[in-house]
């Protein structure tokens, strides 16, 4: 009987923490959304400024690449969602990380880019963010549907595969 309680025990923490982790990345997620709205208007201005040949107005500052704390911190974890949320979060992730290469390349090294060059890079900045905020918007709402999944116990999860094969 003990064998069983392990097997349910272990279960269960593995579903509480994969919520645990949903609702983290769900947070880290939400928290960027508004900052993709003032983004994108800055971009507008970027491309509207070289479109007026008026770039040089722009008081662009370098800017660090920022992070993802709680991506970072549960990466190791991503597993525990199964494997369409973890296809989402690398897509979505992998689209900010675009966006944000793009952006620092375009503040750190504008003064060595032609009018071109520049709009060409914030354009495609510009869709890396659309693509992250449109595959984002869902990408939270699945995972704060996965942070609030009840606890069931799973007949067909691996756990209980080796407690069948084990117990027989």
């Amino acid at each position: 009987m003990g064998v069983i309680a392990n097997f349910l025990a272990e279960d269960y923490r593995r579903h509480r923490d994969g919520c645990a982790v949903a609702a983290a990345l769900a947070g880290e997620l939400a928290s960027y959304r508004d900052g993709w709205k003032i983004h994108e208007s800055m971009l507008q201005l970027w491309l509207q400024a070289t479109k007026n040949s008026e770039r040089d107005k722009l008081a662009l500052r370098p800017i660090d690449r920022p992070t993802d704390p709680i991506f970072e911190e549960m990466v190791a974890k991503l597993g525990l969602l199964g494997p369409e949320l973890v296809e989402q979060i690398a897509l979505v992730y992998g689209q900010i990380r675009g966006y944000r290469v793009s952006l620092e390349i375009l503040s750190k090294q504008h003064a060595d880019m032609n009018d071109h060059e520049f709009s060409s890079r914030a354009q495609g900045a510009q869709l890396l963010l659309t693509m992250a905020v449109k595959n984002g918007a869902p990408l939270i709402d699945n995972l704060r549907q996965r942070a609030h999944l009840m606890w069931k116990f799973r007949p067909f999860s691996k756990a209980a595969h080796v407690l069948h094969t084990t117990s027989g």
